[in-house]
């Protein structure tokens, strides 16, 4: 019985420590941004487009940080704002289905106040076989539109 206790343990400790979005690295080099990322969808395809546009906002000099959906809604985090110094709100919805040409992400920011301040979607725009390239792809060309928008509302420069 002891036995199958400790392995209930180590397989939940495992769980949790999988299922946690921040590494203690990634919150170290955006404890003072000012912008928030959270994302819905299916996991782990939304982490891992955010982990892409988080790489991308870091090479341009945006601070992102990503923070969890779990239980709470736009509004919820939107309240919470100045309470964690943010200025920003960026709101990824991932839509992915391997195989079909309606893969998208949809990136949506928001201000302190809870005003919209901008929308960006990027498909696949191609079909693709695997949920790994049509994430790619997703980042790819959310990327190519977010560059227009880097240094302006809602994703200032440090």
């Amino acid at each position: 019985m002891r036995k199958y206790l400790l392995m209930g343990l180590i397989v939940l400790a495992a769980c949790v420590g999988a299922a946690s979005p921040v590494t203690a690295q990634q919150t170290e080099k955006t404890s003072g941004a000012k912008i928030l990322l959270a994302g819905t969808g299916t996991q782990p395809h939304t982490q891992n487009v955010m982990d892409g546009l988080t790489e991308y906002f870091a090479s341009v000099g945006i601070p992102v940080r990503q923070v969890s959906m779990d239980g709470k809604s736009r509004t919820d985090i939107i309240d919470k704002m100045p309470e964690m110094g943010a200025e920003s709100f960026l709101l990824l919805s991932v839509h992915l289905q391997a195989g079909s040409l309606g893969d998208k992400g949809v990136l949506q920011c928001w201000n302190a106040q809870g005003k919209k301040l901008w929308e960006e979607e990027g498909g696949v725009g191609r079909f693709t076989l695997s949920a790994g390239s049509a994430e790619k792809n997703i980042v790819k060309n959310l990327q190519k539109k977010l560059e227009k928008r880097t240094g302006g509302p809602g994703l200032p420069k440090k």
